[in-house]
């Protein structure tokens, strides 16, 4: 009981499932459900709360971490900006099971976004997860991240 089992077991599923049915998620694509919402904007809320509330390794597994982890499977850019921008702060928790089924396939795809501040953001996220990417992956990278540095954004060639 009490606020802090009121935030744990209500106000944070509460905030994961909004997160995962209005951010343009899996989820909210096999519901019907468009991208954009409010799930990229309640990330951090989530992952702060989380962090506060939350010190069962298993319990923020569940509860958190596999519904931020599903999140990078959405095209959604809004949502793959706070993804990246917020993975300092859920990097270290993830396995590196899932990095590599889960998170590396979608993630490396951000380096030939057309829009600049997703390839910058995509590159930046690499040193966070690098120790958990297969070693083969990471040779890929090398030239991923040349070319991701080097091609123009869209709109600068306009």
């Amino acid at each position: 009981g009490g606020p802090a089992g009121f935030l744990k077991h209500k106000v944070l599923p509460s905030l994961v499932h909004t997160f995962e049915f209005s951010g343009g998620s899996t989820g909210a694509a096999a519901a019907g459900g468009g991208g954009g919402g409010g799930g990229p904007l309640l990330l951090p809320v989530i992952l702060d709360l989380a962090h506060k509330g939350l010190d069962d390794d298993k319990a923020y597994d569940r509860v958190v971490l596999q519904p931020v982890v599903r999140a990078f499977a959405t095209p959604d850019r809004a949502m793959r900006m706070a993804l990246l921008e917020h993975l300092d702060k859920y990097a270290e928790r993830l396995s590196a099971k899932d990095v590599n089924d889960k998170v590396w396939p979608h993630l490396q795809t951000g380096f030939g976004d057309v829009v600049a501040v997703i390839r910058e953001a995509t590159v930046k996220s690499i040193p966070l997860i690098a120790n958990k990417v297969r070693r083969c992956c990471l040779f890929l990278l090398r030239c991923r991240v040349a070319d991701a540095l080097l091609t123009p954004s869209v709109g600068a060639a306009q």
